[in-house]
């Protein structure tokens, strides 16, 4: 373990990062991004429709409840990944599948 001093301090966020790395926090902390933010990215339609959000190395699985709804979210996977990466702020969401 690395100590800490006033030579040789960092930030918070190096910190965050090194502790996302070793203990393989990344894939849950974006699943939680996502559902906290997914009204917003999709608007309620979609999200009330939503039966579950499953992200995994870089594949979010959306469970919906509505077959019309589930055609037309399969058709705009792309417009999908897009605005949810926009939100993320990071290409973080590599692929999409509409279940």
């Amino acid at each position: 373990m690395k100590r800490i001093g006033p030579h040789g301090s960092k930030s918070i966020s190096q910190v965050l990062r090194e502790m996302e790395e070793k203990y393989k926090l990344s894939g849950p902390l974006t699943e939680a991004a996502l559902r906290e933010r997914w009204a917003t990215i999709m608007g309620p339609l979609i999200s009330n429709h939503t039966l579950y959000l499953k992200y995994k190395e870089g594949s979010l699985s959306i469970g919906i409840d509505n077959a019309p709804l589930k055609a037309e979210l399969s058709m705009r996977k792309d417009e999908i990944l897009r605005l949810i990466n926009q939100e993320l702020g990071a290409d973080t969401v590599r692929e999409v599948h509409i279940r």
